[in-house]
């Protein structure tokens, strides 16, 4: 299952071109905020230590992802809850103006929402309440860009599909997985 996520975050297509969003909360969104409760009171009951382990599992799945072409992967560090990935640019901030760098920034924010549509994402960041984090350090290791993604951005996205709340039993066979 964790590897479906992981395919499932390697496909950077914006989805907002191919499908087109409505400014009103539908009835698709509304069902799927009551899942995402469902989610979040069931990951209240798992125990801090799983939770964490589960988190790392997800972080070794989403290493691979490649942010932005323009981009080299470095590292990503998991403190707690928080899961942050390092990338590098192949330039030097000081070439871009405050308005491109946003530019590219909010284009990032865009693409990485893009997951909170996906069904399994999105309901294993609701169980597990990751947080992650972007950091992008030009080739002088100056920041760039960073951007944080956790349930509250994705909490008004509408899902590709409906989903069903996970249960117990799908709780225990990730911790299965675990050992």
């Amino acid at each position: 299952m964790l590897k479906i996520f992981s395919v499932l975050l390697a496909l950077l297509i914006s989805s907002s071109d191919l499908f087109g969003e409505n400014p009103e909360i539908s009835k698709k969104l509304l069902y799927a905020q009551k899942i995402d409760k469902q989610n979040e009171k069931l990951g209240e009951s798992i125990d801090p230590e799983i939770r964490l382990k589960l988190i790392k599992q997800m972080n070794i799945d989403a290493e691979n992802i490649r942010l932005y072409s323009g981009f080299e992967f470095l590292e990503s560090k998991i403190e707690s809850d928080s899961v942050k990935f390092f990338y590098r640019a192949y330039a030097d901030v000081s070439y871009y103006s405050e308005e491109q760098i946003k530019e590219v920034k909010e284009f990032l924010f865009k693409e990485r929402v893009f997951f909170c549509k996906v069904k399994n994402f999105r309901k294993y960041l609701f169980l597990l309440n990751p947080k992650f984090e972007y950091i992008v350090v030009d080739k002088l290791n100056k920041p760039f860009i960073d951007f944080k993604i956790n349930k509250e951005t994705c909490r008004g996205e509408e899902p590709f599909g409906r989903d069903r709340a996970l249960k117990e039993r799908d709780v225990r066979k990730l911790i299965k997985q675990l050992n």
